[in-house]
């Protein structure tokens, strides 16, 4: 994932979306990329227990913070996480 520089590509990909769309003219992250995004991170950094610089640790903070205020209550739902893996991601980056 570093190797290749996947990870930072995907952090990138989730924190700092492009417009995208028929013409462009989505502005926020495409729905489906920040879902597998979001497991595919989820599963490096907890299953695969890999390890992020703190650059990495901050920017994805900062973007799930600003997630939560946009939709407090369903955001593990909208991730098809539950509460607790959510929980767990969080705590993976404040660490």
């Amino acid at each position: 994932m570093k190797k290749y520089k996947i990870l930072g590509t995907l952090i990138d990909g989730l924190t700092n979306p492009l417009p995208y769309g028929e013409n462009g003219d989505k502005e926020e992250v495409d729905p489906d990329f920040e879902k597998k995004g979001v497991a595919l991170l989820r599963t490096y950094v907890i299953v695969c227990n890999g390890t992020l610089d703190q650059d990495q640790k901050d920017r994805i903070r900062e973007w799930i913070s600003k997630e939560k205020m946009k939709d407090s209550g369903g955001l593990a739902e909208r991730w098809s996480m539950s509460g607790g893996e959510l929980d767990e991601l969080v705590q993976r980056v404040k660490s």
